[in-house]
């Protein structure tokens, strides 16, 4: 949908984000720092964070179903969640961009093999699939769905950046935002 469209009177894109925390370094970099390119589109956004509760997937029924895209970041549901997220979305974007087709830490074979089967069906369900890097992108696309690669970017506008320091050997230093136990 067009700015134009927007200015004849047709209802803005309204899209909802289904992260798993609203403190993630995953939703502040993948999702919300697009918030205000977003507004300035004129797309309408809501996000939400998700719970187990029943109460909360009462309210998200509403909620999804009044979206015309559903996005959800990293979040992997059991079959039935899944089941009824698809059937209540016009539109199912999925983004990921850490290898969550794989049990993190020590686990069952079945954990893990539970964790590439709820991957997988996610994937088959989405209309987009959006991976961070080459290697989850190749692993999307063996799932036969449209996907594109998007790398986790930064605002640039929000950090300055360093001069080296004079007594600096030229050694590159990375930082990391993950958790601890990655």
């Amino acid at each position: 949908m067009s700015k134009e469209s927007f200015a004849k009177g047709a209802t803005p894109l309204q899209v909802l984000f289904l992260v798993p925390r609203l403190d993630k370094a995953s939703t502040r970099y993948r999702v919300l720092q697009y918030f205000p390119a977003l507004e300035a589109a004129g797309i309408r956004h809501e996000i939400r964070a998700l719970s187990k509760t029943s109460r909360h997937w009462l309210q998200l029924i509403r909620q999804v179903r009044a979206a015309d895209v559903v996005f959800v970041q990293k979040k992997l549901f059991s079959f039935l969640e899944l089941s009824l997220l698809r059937r209540l979305s016009k539109r199912l974007i999925y983004d990921f961009d850490d290898a969550v087709m794989y049990k993190d830490g020590p686990a069952s074979a079945e954990q893990h093999a539970r964790q590439r089967r709820r991957f997988a069906a996610t994937a088959a369900r989405a209309d987009l699939l959006i991976a961070g890097n080459d290697y989850l992108c190749e692993e999307a696309r063996a799932c036969h769905r449209p996907t594109i690669m998007i790398p986790t970017p930064l605002d640039m506008t929000r950090y300055a950046a360093r001069t080296p320091a004079e007594d600096a050997k030229g050694d590159v230093v990375l930082g990391w935002i993950g958790s601890r136990g990655t």
